[in-house]
């Protein structure tokens, strides 16, 4: 039987969040070459997003996703954003019972996501049947290459080993999307290009890649433990929450609200509403000093990572600062984060395009760039070369769509 030059893979992806849900059906075209396929052009499709769903009614979004992509049929494989696997999970793998167990060794390393994903997955078999096909892209993959000196957390080596404790770095499917298209923006390769990509969302991480090498990211061994506050997260989550239940006389599962559901913005304005940075802007103007104080706060965490990754950079990179995240849709939260990177003198445009150049640095060789992120494709794309190919890892994304 000959075999195809040419294959179309239909990958239907779920993107779950903490409150939102996207859904997008991709088409990915691969072309044979010698033994294994590469992928040559891609077409999607996306779901309105559902956004502030209440905890409750989360997986009745998933279940009308998953409905409505049925209506033209079963993809070729169900896709999904993953989070932390562990050590032996940095990539995109078929969601199997292994893969399954794995995550659920490791939902303490990741409470809020591993959860909430494996309850998606059970819905989404209910609706598709148990036999579907399903993969998913863990998005620690990203960090894998760091340098060893960027993964350690000071851990004795054989703790590390027994329980997979380091740093790994989360928000890899948005960081590999926005660092690929900076490097296509530029006209470059990514293997030539130096970037800092700026994750801003109801979660938020900052990382860097050198000519095609990832050098850091600021998240650690969970997506909580970041240094920078989130939108109710405050970015600390260990020895912390020992503290506080014994100050407390809480339990852990308090505690744990408390630091990964009621800090962060929402708690240093004391507003329910911190997560909105419209509302917190609004009481912000209005006088309120724990707004404008939660917002500073913020600011100084990312603008503190940012300062740090480009001096990891080395003398004379040029750097492409990448902002992306519903959060990097403020252009007055970019200029306050801006106005907070004072020593590398950035000049904003005053009107800022929602992709491309939105800046630069007057005194050093920095551009800076807003870049929608498309988590999306990163996935669907990976499920495709882990289908045809058996490779857990993409090496480069394709970034032209059909027809265009």
């Amino acid at each position: 039987m000959a075999v195809p030059n040419f294959v179309e893979k239909r990958i239907f992806v779920v993107n779950p969040g903490s409150t939102s849900l996207k859904g997008k059906d991709v088409y990915v075209t691969l072309q044979r070459r010698g033994i294994d396929y590469i992928i040559n052009g891609y077409r999607e499709n996306a779901l309105p997003e559902k956004t502030n769903i209440p905890k409750e009614y989360f997986q009745d979004g998933v279940r009308d996703f998953i409905t409505e992509a049925r209506k033209n049929g079963d993809p070729d494989v169900w896709g999904l954003k993953t989070v932390q696997g562990g050590p032996e999970r940095m990539g995109c793998y078929w969601l199997d019972d292994r893969t399954i167990n794995e995550m659920r060794e490791y939902s303490d390393l990741a409470p809020l996501h591993n959860p909430l994903f494996l309850k998606t997955m059970d819905t989404m078999k209910k609706v598709a049947g148990k036999r579907m096909r399903m993969a998913g892209n863990f998005e620690t993959f990203y960090a894998r290459g760091m340098p060893q000196c960027a993964k350690e957390t000071g851990l004795p080596k054989k703790v590390e080993e027994k329980t997979g404790i380091r740093r790994y770095g989360f928000h890899g499917n948005s960081h590999f999307y926005v660092a690929e298209r900076a490097a296509q923006l530029r006209g470059e390769e990514p293997e030539s290009t130096s970037v800092i990509t700026v994750h801003l969302g109801g979660s938020s991480s900052v990382a860097s890649r050198r000519r095609g090498d990832v050098l850091y990211s600021s998240m650690g061994a969970t997506p909580e433990s970041t240094g920078i506050i989130m939108a109710a997260r405050a970015g600390i989550y260990s020895g912390e929450m020992k503290y506080m239940m014994r100050s407390l006389g809480i339990t852990e599962s308090k505690a744990r609200k408390i630091l990964i559901g009621k800090s962060g913005l929402v708690g240093i304005s004391g507003k329910d509403h911190g997560e909105d940075l419209r509302k917190l802007y609004a009481d912000s103007d209005e006088g309120d000093d724990r707004a404008r104080l939660a917002l500073d706060t913020f600011q100084l965490g990312i603008a503190r990572e940012i300062g740090a990754q480009i001096a990891g950079m080395g003398n004379g990179q040029e750097v492409s600062l990448c902002f992306t995240g519903g959060m990097s849709r403020s252009q007055r939260f970019l200029s306050e984060i801006q106005g907070k990177l004072e020593y590398f003198d950035i000049d904003l445009e005053n009107d800022l395009p929602d992709e491309g150049v939105i800046g630069k640095s007057l005194s050093q060789p920095i551009k800076v760039f807003r870049i929608p992120t498309n988590e999306e494709l990163v996935v669907a794309e990976s499920i495709a070369n882990l289908n045809l190919n058996g490779n857990h890892w993409l090496d480069r994304l394709y970034l032209e769509p059909i027809g265009k």
